[in-house]
């Protein structure tokens, strides 16, 4: 799922889908039976550290973005070491949000490498263990 919240603050997009994703009464974290099971990305993550939980309780991992790299985004550094990498994936968002040292200009998808540096950063370490789990993660959801 794509989303953001409103610049001015006044919209919570994240809010607003944990709502319409939210579990009848009596039906438990995640909705499933036996031929449905929620599972997704939320992509390009921007929201709070609660929300991302939530999110994570309704089967979704979490992704991160070149974002996460720029200056004055602790609060996502906060967001990105307190989730357990084995629900957090990787991602481009190409064309846009380049990761430091290119933000501004064209994202490709090898950028993707310098979003895993920042969070093996992060998470206090090593950069193949984020990639090896990341990699994980993607072939987990997506069935490859």
């Amino acid at each position: 799922m794509h989303s953001r919240n409103s610049k001015d603050g006044s919209k919570n997009a994240y809010r607003e889908i944990l709502e319409i994703l939210k579990p009848p009464p009596g039906r438990g974290k995640q909705v499933q039976n036996d031929k449905y099971k929620v599972k997704g990305v939320i992509h390009c993550y921007g929201g709070t550290l609660e929300e991302a939980k939530k999110f994570l309780d309704l089967g979704f991992y979490v992704g991160f973005t070149g974002v996460i790299t720029f200056p004055k985004t602790e609060g996502l550094a906060d967001i990105v070491h307190q989730l357990p990498l084995e629900r957090i994936l990787i991602e481009t968002d190409c064309p846009f949000l380049a990761p430091q040292p290119h933000r501004g200009q064209r994202n490709q998808p090898q950028y993707v490498k310098f979003v895993a540096e920042k969070i093996a950063e992060i998470k206090g370490i090593n950069f193949d263990q984020v990639a090896k789990q990341t990699v994980d993660n993607a072939n987990k959801l997506f069935n490859i």
